[in-house]
């Protein structure tokens, strides 16, 4: 199991680690990863991007649920943890928001992946037959290129 304890160690090469450590951890206590969709991106007609990737996410009255973010995470969770457990480990070698670029550019990349290879459930005949293919959570290719992470600083 792992530990939740943060190793580093204060040499003669770099003494004062340890105040590089104790200000990134300062930060991290206002710090977050927001990942999603946000606000700004939205079709041409006005759509926000951010409403479409929920009525797939959860499934509407018409449509059923096509979970391609909380699906990538829970089968992820334990990758992610270890991923971030690793990055702690280099706090104060490397800056917080640095750290956090590479847990997002993570999780985006398996989230990516799990919209281009979705297949079930599929699109309706009807869909089908007006989009010309049958992968559920591909158009236009909006929603793929809206997919984003932004670190905020000092939100608590």
């Amino acid at each position: 199991m792992a530990s939740n304890k943060v190793k580093f160690k204060t040499t003669e090469k770099n003494p004062y680690r340890y105040k590089a450590f104790r200000k990134e951890l300062t930060k991290a206590n206002k710090t977050t990863l927001d990942f999603g969709f946000f606000e700004e991106d939205k079709y041409p007609d006005g759509t926000q991007v951010a409403a479409v990737a929920a009525y797939n996410e959860f499934g509407t009255d018409n449509a059923p649920q096509r979970s391609f973010i909380r699906s990538v995470i829970d089968a992820n969770r334990l990758k992610y943890l270890k991923l971030e457990e690793k990055l702690v480990a280099k706090i104060g070698k490397q800056s917080l928001s640095k750290l956090y670029d590479k847990l997002g550019e993570e999780i985006k990349k398996d989230v990516e992946a799990a919209l281009v290879n979705f297949s079930s459930p599929g699109n309706a005949d009807s869909t089908v037959e007006a989009k010309g293919e049958d992968n559920p959570l591909e158009d236009t290719g909006l929603l793929k290129d809206s997919l984003k992470f932004k670190v905020k600083k000092g939100i608590l």
